[in-house]
């Protein structure tokens, strides 16, 4: 099962090597993808054990060859601490490949020295928390909210589709997914999963409600 959950996520990093040559883009993959495009009829396999530093690690391994295809750093940060959560982890690193590549999507006017994605985990409170963050042109405000919207693109060649399903996929998990413009430049994608063992499952909304374009990280990450 390991196995092959590696060699669909190897799967899903070639079509999009490919189809970025063609003038594909990631949401397009995924149409492609029985899996992704109804995550709930998935939540039985909703009951993997995962660490989400490992689902993070692994996919952003997966990935170094396409930054260096588009010319851009790729960097993570994971916390020290564990982030026990319930999960599938091929669907989890989907979501994180989309956010990266429209990422790198979002800074092909960027220059060279400034093209620098960042991938970082943390403990905020009862959350197990993920970002990714750009240095392109950022988001206008007033479409923080309609990106996630089916068939909402900036993109000529975008179908609009990768940002609604990775939304479907998080909120499959009971998490959240959402997106701040940076104070600086780019934007940052946030999501966060309730971790196991601490207690009650909270609101996520709180921690959304926490970030902002002065702040692209909650108070008291971990």
């Amino acid at each position: 099962m390991q196995r092959s959950k590696h060699l669909a996520m190897m799967f899903l990093l070639g079509a999009v090597l490919v189809g970025g040559a063609l003038g594909f883009t990631a949401d397009r993959v995924w149409m492609k993808d029985a899996s992704c495009n109804d995550p709930r009829a998935s939540r039985a396999l909703l009951s993997e054990r995962l660490d989400l530093n490992d689902v993070a690690r692994e996919t952003v391994e997966f990935l170094s060859t396409l930054a260096v295809a588009r010319k851009v750093e790729l960097t993570s940060l994971m916390t020290q601490n564990t982030l026990p959560i319930l999960g599938d982890r091929i669907q989890l690193q989907q979501v994180i490949l989309n956010l990266v590549v429209n990422g790198i999507d979002a800074m092909k006017d960027t220059p060279g020295e400034n093209r620098i994605i960042s991938v970082r985990t943390s403990r905020v409170d009862k959350f197990a928390t993920l970002s990714v963050s750009d240095r392109g042109s950022g988001i206008a405000e007033d479409k923080l909210k309609e990106i996630f919207e089916p068939f909402f693109t900036s993109k000529a060649d975008g179908m609009g589709m990768g940002l609604p399903i990775a939304r479907a996929i998080v909120d499959a998990h009971g998490g959240r997914l959402w997106a701040v413009n940076n104070a600086d430049r780019g934007v940052t994608f946030f999501f966060t999963l309730t971790r196991l063992g601490s207690g009650p499952a909270a609101d996520p909304a709180t921690l959304e409600a926490a970030t902002g374009p002065a702040r692209s990280w909650p108070a008291g990450a971990a």
